[in-house]
């Protein structure tokens, strides 16, 4: 009986190992570009001051491995990288705003924006809000804890243009749209006046609330 328990807790350990993503480097900062469970990924190194990119590369969707993107050139005006995409050998054009987000132009009609991502838990553990963070928040997307489905926020047309606050939230700014399970959707996003890093969440979709805190330092 101990033999077959400890068996258990072996092939337990194997299979979470088997399972775990590689840690990330920290020396680098990585960007994401979803669209439903597919994802395009991209880390660049910048130099102490971050206002020099100094190493990119980029994984894309289906990729086991991140591919190298040699830095050419520099450009100023306006501002962007010319890098050597060596899997295609292909010079593109890798724009960055050094925190945000960043994009890789493959060609007129060919541009992937990517953005940090901050995965925020709820307060009951069981659904996950993805954000870029500051200072935009958006895109949004909607999981559980188990990553089984993900749901993007598409922000309405009317609020896109105009800047909403919610009357019970103050310092708040409030974003309207549906996820792409077709449900109508109100995420409000304030900012606590005590501590200024610290955000709360509250996803509204149809009868359902969830609500999400995250310290942004």
């Amino acid at each position: 009986m101990k033999f077959i328990i400890f068996s258990v807790i072996v092939l337990y350990f194997i299979s979470c190992n088997q399972n775990s993503q590689p840690p990330k480097d920290s020396s680098f900062e990585y960007y994401y570009q979803r669209t439903g469970n597919q994802i395009q990924e991209l880390k660049l190194k910048f130099n102490p001051t971050k206002t020099e990119v100094t190493e990119a590369y980029y994984k894309p969707i289906s990729e086991k491995n991140y591919i190298p993107l040699q830095i050419l050139s520099k450009n100023e005006t306006p501002f962007y990288y010319l890098v050597n995409y060596s899997e295609i050998n292909q010079a593109i054009k890798l724009f960055t705003d050094f925190g945000a987000g960043a994009s890789l132009f493959f060609s007129d009609d060919k541009l992937v924006t990517f953005n940090k991502e901050f995965k925020i838990f709820s307060d009951d553990k069981k659904s996950v809000l993805i954000t870029s963070g500051l200072p935009s928040f958006t895109p949004f997307f909607l999981t559980d804890d188990k990553n089984t489905y993900i749901h993007q926020f598409l922000p309405s047309e009317e609020d896109t243009i105009n800047v909403v606050t919610n009357p019970n939230y103050p310092n708040s700014i409030v974003f309207e749209g549906t996820f792409t399970n077709g449900k109508n959707a109100k995420i409000t996003v304030s900012q606590d006046e005590k501590n200024p890093s610290n955000y709360t969440f509250l996803v509204e979709m149809d009868n359902d609330k969830f609500l999400f805190k995250h310290n942004f330092e």
